[in-house]
């Protein structure tokens, strides 16, 4: 018995410890290449779209249709809200999005972000890499999510790699693979959620920590796209997360401090670039 006991907490031990990651290569060799820290009054279009690619104002089967007057830039933060106020008819609450496929895209590297959710049942806030198209299109999949969310459980983080069914091409069918990581409210306080990927795994990492990782239907170049744009956005209903109840806030806030993306270049690595991040 003595000695189960033992292995058990040797096993307990080690899963639990962190250990020390990096990403892939020379950390030295990583470049800024894309950033926004939200510091002036208003988005930067020069940066940002406030629909989707292709002009679309709604996502998936959201209940909720994107206003522009929902996207403001203050105090250093992006804000994207939701209301109650139905603005289309058939969406009976306003949400919000940003899309950079007008402005930035790259395949592979490390983008991060730092973030405060909104908390509330039907709040379904999202960071997304999507496919840029040859023509705006909504190319889909394939998709990373780096962080979803559900308003009803702000402890729980989703992350989730969306591929083709005709993998590795683009916009055929679908399938996914993803995982959660259950931590602290991340409506509480600013955390900082990052994805790695490279022509071999996506990795996600939640404050320096990798929490997921996979390594099968990644989406790799030479199939038609030439990388991926950032979006955020903040929807509310759906089938997923359901719909609002009585307790759900309005307004509600889904907070972005700053985005940064970077790139595994010749130069000298920029002061917040990717670190020497521990993994679990």
């Amino acid at each position: 018995m003595r000695r189960i006991e033992l292995v058990v907490f040797c096993f307990l031990f080690l899963w639990s410890s962190p250990l020390l990651a990096t990403p892939p290569g020379d950390q030295a060799t990583w470049e800024l290449t894309f950033s926004d820290e939200f510091n002036g009054t208003s988005l930067d279009t020069t940066k940002w779209a406030t629909v989707r690619s292709d002009g679309g104002r709604d996502m998936s089967d959201a209940q909720s249709w994107f206003i522009d007057a929902n996207v403001q830039v203050s105090g250093g933060l992006l804000r994207l809200k939701a209301t109650n106020v139905q603005s289309r008819a058939g969406f009976p609450y306003s949400g919000s999005c940003i899309s950079g496929h007008n402005a930035f895209n790259q395949m592979y590297g490390y983008f991060e972000s730092s973030m405060k959710l909104p908390k509330g049942a039907g709040l379904w806030p999202a960071f997304w890499l999507m496919p840029k198209s040859s023509n705006n299109s909504w190319l889909w999949p394939p998709e990373i999510d780096v962080m979803e969310n559900l308003g009803a459980n702000t402890n729980l983080i989703y992350m989730t790699n969306h591929y083709s069914s005709n993998y590795p091409n683009a916009g055929v069918g679908h399938g996914q693979t993803g995982g959660s990581y259950s931590g602290p409210d991340y409506s509480s306080a600013f955390h900082t959620i990052a994805v790695l990927w490279d022509s071999t795994q996506i990795v996600w990492y939640i404050d320096d920590v990798q929490r997921f990782r996979v390594t099968d239907y990644v989406p790799i170049a030479g199939h038609g796209w030439p990388g991926m744009y950032i979006l955020f956005d903040l929807a509310v209903g759906g089938s997923w997360g359901g719909p609002p109840n009585a307790g759900t806030p309005w307004p509600s806030e889904y907070l972005v401090d700053w985005v940064r993306v970077y790139q595994k270049g010749v130069g000298p690595i920029a002061p917040s670039a990717p670190k020497n991040l521990t993994v679990k």
